[in-house]
């Protein structure tokens, strides 16, 4: 379902990259299932597609230019290639070290290659008229969340210009901001925005308690009873939208010089 949602924002594209080409090697990145890398594949049949995760969950059924490996992003990178596109989607809550991941993302790329990366806020949703009270649910769970998630090391407070910082620092050139609203449920009157948000409600329906329970009753301080009552008030924020809340998906494009 965040697969469709990210083709929904990219008005079905894969990428917001474009390809004079097919690239001729490819990375993704926290794979999970696999589905980006096998729809990749299909679409760029002279690309060889190397999909990466910690769980191997993906098929294994796949085309004859696409491939899964289990592996640690966080662990030093011992790839034979050089990439030439490399693909990177919502591990915002994976990495704990960013300037050290993307600094072997611009390794890992092949002179001349191209990334994508695609990260959203984890520290708020915002409202553009007086819909969101102060005390709504997605800012209590995500008071929780932010606790959390700093006891496991992560930064939850990474915004755009965080992520351009530190692609520019390594050495990228070339790049290029994209912002996009995801609206937490079907509330937008425009037809292509109110399609992404019901997808995002229909996501929340496992995903709030799927990133959240663990994290909340372990480190969070709550119990679980707690933790249930706050996940269950905001899928019903995403369900029964009365606030017109979203949150910021950003998409970053850059190039490693020849």
């Amino acid at each position: 379902m965040v697969h469709l949602m990210h083709l929904e924002i990219l008005g079905g594209n894969l990428t917001i990259t474009k390809f004079q080409q097919d690239p001729t090697n490819v990375l993704d990145c926290g794979t999970g299932t696999g589905i980006w890398a096998l729809e990749f594949g299909e679409e760029h049949p002279a690309s060889r597609v190397l999909g990466i995760d910690l769980v191997p969950i993906q098929p294994d059924w796949v085309p004859v230019n696409v491939e899964f490996q289990v592996d640690d992003l966080e662990k030093d990178w011992s790839f034979n290639t050089q990439f030439d596109f490399i693909h990177s989607k919502t591990l915002g809550t994976s990495i704990k070290n960013w300037p050290r991941y993307i600094q072997q993302l611009y390794d890992a790329t092949a002179p001349g290659g191209c990334i994508e990366l695609s990260e959203h806020a984890l520290d708020g949703y915002n409202c553009d008229d007086d819909t969101m009270p102060a005390d709504n649910a997605f800012s209590r769970y995500l008071e929780v969340m932010d606790t959390a998630l700093k006891k496991v090391g992560v930064n939850p407070h990474l915004h755009s210009e965080d992520y351009r910082k530190m692609l520019e620092d390594v050495g990228f050139v070339d790049v290029k901001t994209y912002t996009f609203k995801v609206p937490a449920g079907g509330w937008a009157k425009k037809r292509s925005l109110r399609r992404i948000g019901l997808i995002m409600a229909e996501t929340m329906k496992t995903g709030a308690e799927a990133y959240g329970l663990s994290l909340m009753t372990g480190l969070g301080g709550k119990t679980p009873e707690e933790a249930r009552v706050l996940i269950e008030d905001v899928v019903e924020a995403c369900l029964r939208p009365k606030m017109h809340a979203y949150y910021l998906e950003w998409y970053f494009t850059a190039k490693k010089p020849e």
